[in-house]
């Protein structure tokens, strides 16, 4: 009988070990199975403007980099770069039939309980930020802030996601 290194020993399991692996993985591709990615989410950054950080903004903003990107598991990163307003952001599926958003003139606000919202990064303190994953099939959606007049004051943006 042969005697091989230890050293060799170990390269041959470890290159079985490997070719297992991998055919485990194409077994569960071909099954229909996925595997986890090791790039999870698609990175939103969202920045929550009004007049005090940039005097050119007449009213209130939302800017989202990217404003368009793929269908799965998407985390924005919210930041409230305001140094006296209170901002939050709300993800928004807006209705099929393109009807507008059900805004009621008595509280200034949009009636958040006639929209589809997918979750929000609540109240955020002036410098303050946070973070919500959620997975966005294709469509459009909104991304709004509903304090008393703010969404009328244009804190609102538009995301586009593609299969």
């Amino acid at each position: 009988m042969r005697h091989l290194s230890r050293q060799t020993r170990f390269s041959r399991q470890a290159r079985f070990s490997r070719q297992a692996l991998a055919g485990v993985a194409l077994a569960a591709c071909l099954a229909g199975f996925s595997l986890p990615s090791q790039a999870a989410s698609t990175v939103v950054k969202v920045v929550l403007l009004d007049p005090s950080v940039d005097s050119t903004i007449k009213g209130m903003e939302i800017t989202a980099q990217p404003s368009t990107l793929r269908a799965g598991l998407v985390t924005f990163k919210v930041t409230n770069p305001s140094p006296g307003t209170i901002h939050e952001m709300i993800v928004v599926r807006p209705a099929a039939d393109g009807k507008p958003m059900p805004y009621d003139d008595k509280t200034d606000r949009v009636n958040e309980d006639g929209i589809h919202s997918m979750g929000e990064v609540s109240e955020r303190k002036p410098g303050e930020a946070g973070t919500l994953s959620v997975v966005l099939q294709p469509g459009s959606y909104l991304l709004m802030y509903n304090i008393a007049g703010h969404y009328k004051a244009g804190m609102w943006t538009t995301l586009t996601v593609t299969p």
